[in-house]
């Protein structure tokens, strides 16, 4: 939120939606502070743990023509509102994501290389500026607008792809954006628009890449069974598959740092 603080813009341009998705901690208190602050920030709480379920709450309670997420784990450049709203000018579009730049908590291990920063929801195009989003590119939902007509166009985010509790399903956001392509909805990713994601040390060991890997494998497979187009390169509807694929994939990787470290630590 402090990031959200410092955006250089007229602070009465956006305001700020936090959903407490059934937390123990202080968050309440936390946004509190935020609010005597002069932040506009509007609180909720939502009992079903679900990431989804946040989202669809923050949705439903926002009043701008713009709708933009971001997780509690990223902060946004001072100039993230600002580049929303001037590219929803500049193009005709329905949904616009943005670069996502990774800041490590702790030491990344070596083994953490850079083909697998995306696990981690970094998200780089090589384009000057502005790129049309097309399958199988993508965004990533902690950066990502969209308009606010898109909701009744395709409704709201699915709780069939919704991170719940300790578990690591992912690719809500991708369901939505096809969905969203199907009925003809336009979508961009801008270069302009940053975002950094904080990697928590937990999430630096070779266990959670595992689990990350499964979980990827789970949510692959549902898009594809949901979808039908995951299929150039993998059998169809062959949830088995997926799972195995990513799942041999993630033990390869383990498995090839013992052969060369002799480390058998994970």
């Amino acid at each position: 939120m402090f990031s959200l603080k410092q955006q250089n813009i007229d602070k009465n341009t956006f305001e700020v939606i936090v959903v407490d998705n059934n937390s123990i901690d202080i968050t309440k208190d936390v946004v509190q502070q935020f609010i005597l602050s002069g932040l506009n920030v509007i609180y909720a709480y939502e009992s079903n743990i679900s990431l989804c379920a946040s989202r669809n709450k923050g949705v439903r309670l926002s009043r701008g023509d713009i709708i933009a997420f971001m997780d509690d784990d990223a902060l946004a450049s001072p100039n993230w509102v600002h580049e929303i709203i001037k590219t929803y000018q500049i193009i005709l579009a329905d949904c616009i994501g943005g670069k996502v730049d990774l800041i490590w908590e702790d030491k990344r291990p070596s083994w953490l290389t850079e083909d697998l920063f995306s696990y981690m929801s970094q998200l780089h195009y090589n384009t000057p500026d502005i790129k049309v989003i097309r399958r199988p590119d993508y965004l990533v939902g902690t950066n990502i607008s969209f308009k606010r007509n898109v909701f009744d166009k395709v409704g709201f985010f699915s709780e069939g792809f919704s991170r719940k509790g300790e578990g690591l399903l992912t690719s809500d956001e991708l369901d939505f954006c096809i969905r969203l392509e199907k009925v003809g909805g336009l979508i961009y990713y801008s270069n302009s628009i940053q975002m950094s994601h904080v990697v928590m040390k937990s999430r630096l060991s070779k266990i959670y890449f595992l689990r990350r890997a499964f979980w990827q494998g789970v949510s692959d497979a549902r898009l594809d069974i949901k979808h039908g187009w995951l299929t150039s390169f993998r059998p169809k509807n062959n949830v088995v598959f997926y799972i195995l694929d990513s799942l041999k994939f993630a033990l390869f990787l383990i498995l090839l740092q013992h052969l060369i470290t002799g480390n058998m630590n994970v």
